[in-house]
């Protein structure tokens, strides 16, 4: 049996995904360990998993909070790369130094961190490294390219003139953690016969500068819909500047998301790559609301695909919004594609060809 070692970049959407994958091969016998922050253990402990705390002396005074949930995650991530670019130092030379005497096979290492930093990475840790993604290539331009990169999203979601590339580019299985914890279950609906709406704009949203008049025109667009809302604020501090709700909307620090959306006929989302799946494997079409990064990409998919629609965060205006929102809910073609997309997906999660790919890789190594 394999020992496998993961480093993923600090932040929810690059975390959860893996947590699957690794229970898998953890099934099949190989031993996986977390290289991470130490800010991570608990959430990695909770769940099962072996972690190896990094770069513990560029955080000295990082506590045991949990990142996935807020801010923080974001926040230590900038801290990591403010450290590395003031020292004039190689964050790859330097997370070799951190890993080169743990006994591994194999390391699974974020996408992100191979394409800025695998070369110096792989020179200074001589040992086998398999790239994985939780992003879906860049539409708009040529990136560079690196071998065997595992992508975590079946390839039936990517846009059709998107090619595999010239390497070993694998789309594999969405990847779904349903087993996560959450960390709080602040007050959440009670029951209601009325079907229900899910907004959230996962645990970035204090990037966004213009998300509060986002937010204040959706609460007053949902407030005339006969509809139940749930808005996730994932314990952003402009929360506290929305003085009132109406009595269908209920703002909530965190929620059970994969529950939510199994209630749930509509996803108003940010566009990131983990909440669209999640909303495709739960059969619940979205209204794609993008900011920036790979949002607006997953954007332009959900709408090719017939999934639900977009609108920019610029056109927010509540009426607008109601006009979407029941265009998208009486759209009779939208459900038969949403089950369509959701076929596939189950499909490549039930086969996990990334766990294939893993296995495939360690007999190598």
């Amino acid at each position: 049996m394999g020992r496998i070692q993961f480093c993923m970049l600090p932040e929810a959407g690059h975390i959860l995904p893996t947590l699957r994958i690794a229970q898998l091969l953890k099934a099949k016998g190989h031993a996986v360990c977390y290289s991470a922050i130490s800010e991570l253990h608990n959430y990695l402990h909770r769940h099962g998993f072996q972690h190896k705390a990094i770069f513990r002396e560029i955080l000295p005074a990082a506590t045991q909070r949990d990142i996935l949930g807020a801010t923080p995650g974001i926040e230590t991530y900038s801290k990591i790369q403010y450290f590395f670019e003031s020292t004039n130092t190689d964050f790859g030379m330097a997370l070799a130094s951190e890993l080169h005497h743990e006994p591994f096979d194999l390391l699974i290492c974020d996408s992100e961190i191979v394409r800025k930093w695998g070369k110096s990475l792989a020179l200074g840790l001589r040992k086998a490294i398999l790239p994985m993604s939780v992003t879906l290539p860049d539409i708009t331009q040529v990136v560079e390219q690196i071998s065997a990169e595992i992508i975590l999203c079946p390839k039936e979601f990517d846009l059709p003139w998107v090619g595999d590339g010239p390497t070993s580019r694998v789309y594999a299985e969405p990847s779904i953690f349903r087993a996560r914890r959450y960390l709080t279950r602040d007050r959440l609906m009670s029951a209601s016969s009325q079907p229900m709406i899910y907004c959230s704009f996962g645990t970035q949203t204090t990037r966004y500068a213009n998300r509060l008049p986002v937010l204040l025109n959706l609460i007053e667009a949902f407030s005339m819909l006969p509809y139940q809302v749930v808005m996730t604020m994932n314990q952003d501090p402009i929360a506290a500047l929305i003085d009132r709700c109406p009595a269908n909307v209920l703002l909530t620090d965190d929620a059970p998301q994969l529950a939510m959306l199994e209630r749930a006929i509509l996803f108003v989302s940010h566009g990131g790559l983990g909440g669209i799946k999640e909303s495709i494997m739960s059969g619940v079409p979205l209204l794609v609301i993008p900011f920036d990064m790979d949002q607006p990409h997953n954007a332009r998919r959900v709408a090719f695909h017939m999934l639900g629609d977009v609108c920019n965060p610029e056109d927010t205006a509540p009426a607008h919004v109601r006009r979407l929102i029941y265009s998208i809910l009486n759209d009779r073609q939208i459900p038969e594609r949403i089950s369509a997309m959701r076929r596939a997906f189950v499909e490549r999660e039930v086969k996990a060809p990334s766990v294939e790919v893993i296995c495939k890789q360690l007999a190598n190594s």
